[in-house]
């Protein structure tokens, strides 16, 4: 955190802030003089120490097993990635922001998708009158994938 909090606090100062980015810190501190002390050097909104309530339902909600953690939320608080931390790494000056991911149908366009008779669709013709799409990622070599798989 200690090694993370700098580098985040200069790219939110310098750029995120101005292109939209707000961060609320969520403390994992073990008491409210820690995180009063780590507050001051933090340029964004906390949300109270005291509320160890809410702490701990945001945590279960994104499944936050370690810190830092950073999670990013769109402007009516759907979450775009738990994966924030790498988002901002690797975009510190928001060029990207609000590093919403590449969608399916980008990734699939122009790919084709057969049939086990080998009929090739596109994706759209895949998708008409479905309601969800799953990628099932397996292989023959593997017995869980093969006692899974129906025959």
């Amino acid at each position: 955190c200690r090694g993370f909090t700098p580098k985040l606090a200069e790219w939110y100062s310098k750029d995120l802030k101005g292109k939209g980015l707000e961060v609320v810190f969520v403390s994992s501190d073990r008491s409210d003089e820690d995180f009063s002390g780590y507050f001051k050097e933090m340029p964004w909104l906390a949300l109270p120490y005291a509320d160890r309530e809410k702490k701990e339902a945001l945590s279960k909600k994104f499944g936050v097993r370690g810190i830092p953690s950073l999670v990013i939320l769109d402007e009516a608080a759907k979450t775009i990635t738990k994966e924030g931390r790498k988002a901002i790494s690797e975009d510190p000056t928001g060029e990207e922001l609000p590093w919403k991911p590449q969608k399916v149908s980008e990734l699939l366009s122009g790919a084709k998708i057969v049939s086990r008779e080998g009929r090739e669709m596109g994706l759209s013709e895949v998708m008409k009158d479905k309601a969800a799409l799953a990628l099932y990622f397996s292989a023959h070599w593997c017995p869980p994938c093969r006692g899974f798989t129906p025959k």
